[in-house]
Protein backbone atom coordinates (compact mmCIF):
# COMPACT_ATOMS: atom_id res chain seq x y z
CA UNK A 1 0.00 0.00 0.00
CA UNK A 2 1.41 3.35 -0.98
CA UNK A 3 1.73 6.28 1.39
CA UNK A 4 -1.49 8.34 1.66
CA UNK A 5 -3.36 5.77 -0.46
CA UNK A 6 -7.16 5.73 -0.27
CA UNK A 7 -8.81 2.58 1.16
CA UNK A 8 -12.49 1.67 1.09
CA UNK A 9 -13.26 -0.72 3.98
CA UNK A 10 -16.69 -2.32 4.16
CA UNK A 11 -16.72 -2.02 7.96
CA UNK A 12 -17.31 1.12 10.04
CA UNK A 13 -14.11 3.02 10.76
CA UNK A 14 -13.61 4.10 14.35
CA UNK A 15 -11.65 6.99 15.75
CA UNK A 16 -8.89 6.57 18.28
CA UNK A 17 -11.42 7.44 20.99
CA UNK A 18 -13.57 4.47 20.00
CA UNK A 19 -16.44 6.50 18.54
CA UNK A 20 -17.74 4.81 15.41
CA UNK A 21 -19.06 6.28 12.21
CA UNK A 22 -22.76 5.40 12.08
CA UNK A 23 -23.62 3.27 9.02
CA UNK A 24 -27.00 1.92 7.94
CA UNK A 25 -27.69 -1.80 7.89
CA UNK A 26 -26.79 -1.91 4.20
CA UNK A 27 -23.01 -2.28 3.84
CA UNK A 28 -21.39 0.93 2.72
CA UNK A 29 -17.86 2.06 2.14
CA UNK A 30 -16.09 4.83 3.98
CA UNK A 31 -13.05 6.49 2.45
CA UNK A 32 -10.09 6.82 4.77
CA UNK A 33 -6.60 8.02 4.09
CA UNK A 34 -3.73 6.13 5.64
CA UNK A 35 -0.16 7.24 6.01
CA UNK A 36 2.92 6.10 7.87
CA UNK A 37 1.62 7.61 11.12
CA UNK A 38 -1.80 5.96 11.16
CA UNK A 39 -1.69 2.83 8.98
CA UNK A 40 -1.18 0.40 11.88
CA UNK A 41 -3.79 2.11 14.02
CA UNK A 42 -6.26 1.90 11.10
CA UNK A 43 -5.56 -1.83 10.72
CA UNK A 44 -6.12 -2.39 14.45
CA UNK A 45 -9.39 -0.43 14.46
CA UNK A 46 -10.73 -2.34 11.46
CA UNK A 47 -9.73 -5.68 13.00
CA UNK A 48 -11.41 -4.76 16.31
CA UNK A 49 -14.55 -3.80 14.41
CA UNK A 50 -14.47 -7.18 12.68
CA UNK A 51 -14.06 -8.87 16.06
CA UNK A 52 -17.06 -6.92 17.37
CA UNK A 53 -19.08 -8.06 14.36
CA UNK A 54 -18.08 -11.64 15.15
CA UNK A 55 -19.31 -11.23 18.73
CA UNK A 56 -22.54 -9.75 17.40
CA UNK A 57 -23.11 -12.84 15.26
CA UNK A 58 -22.44 -15.11 18.24
CA UNK A 59 -24.86 -13.13 20.41
CA UNK A 60 -27.55 -13.43 17.72
CA UNK A 61 -26.93 -17.19 17.53
CA UNK A 62 -27.15 -17.45 21.32
CA UNK A 63 -30.41 -15.51 21.39
CA UNK A 64 -31.81 -17.77 18.66
CA UNK A 65 -30.81 -20.84 20.67
CA UNK A 66 -32.63 -19.42 23.71
CA UNK A 67 -35.75 -18.85 21.61
CA UNK A 68 -35.53 -22.42 20.32
CA UNK A 69 -35.31 -23.63 23.93
CA UNK A 70 -38.39 -21.57 24.85
CA UNK A 71 -40.26 -23.03 21.87
CA UNK A 72 -39.32 -26.55 22.95
CA UNK A 73 -40.47 -25.87 26.52
CA UNK A 74 -43.78 -24.50 25.26
CA UNK A 75 -44.24 -27.66 23.20
CA UNK A 76 -43.49 -29.74 26.31
CA UNK A 77 -45.95 -27.68 28.36
CA UNK A 78 -48.67 -28.42 25.79
CA UNK A 79 -47.82 -32.14 26.01
CA UNK A 80 -48.19 -31.89 29.80
CA UNK A 81 -51.70 -30.57 29.23
CA UNK A 82 -51.26 -26.83 29.70
CA UNK A 83 -53.58 -24.72 27.56
CA UNK A 84 -52.33 -22.01 25.23
CA UNK A 85 -53.90 -19.46 27.58
CA UNK A 86 -52.02 -20.88 30.58
CA UNK A 87 -48.80 -20.81 28.60
CA UNK A 88 -49.42 -17.23 27.46
CA UNK A 89 -50.22 -16.15 31.02
CA UNK A 90 -46.93 -17.61 32.23
CA UNK A 91 -45.07 -15.10 30.07
CA UNK A 92 -46.83 -12.03 31.45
Amino acid sequence: MATDQQMQPSLPVMSAGGIGIELSSVPQTQNITVNKDNVLQAAKIIQETGDADSYSVRVEQYLQSLQTLVDNLVTSARQYGYSDQQIADSFS
